[in-house]
């Protein structure tokens, strides 16, 4: 199965309708605004605990993170 990707577009949209910034997001998850980036433009992989937390901090909804049942690794 491949590994989840990040619809970027999708994911910043929710960060955009939610009023909240990329880099915000990556300090309440304690990782580096540049680790985030690489992330939602698919340049590293997207872990389940990484998405986890984008939800428990953001209030998306895990399944707009992972859709489909992605799971990611």
């Amino acid at each position: 199965m491949p590994s989840a990707t990040v619809r970027r577009y999708d994911l910043q949209a929710e960060f955009k309708r939610r009023g909240l910034l990329q880099k915000a997001v990556a300090a309440r998850i304690q990782v580096t605004d540049s680790h985030l980036s690489d992330v939602l433009n698919g340049r590293a992989k997207l872990t389940r605990r990484l998405a986890r937390d984008i939800s428990r901090a953001t209030g998306i909804p895990l399944a707009t993170i992972l859709p489909n049942g992605q799971e990611a690794t």
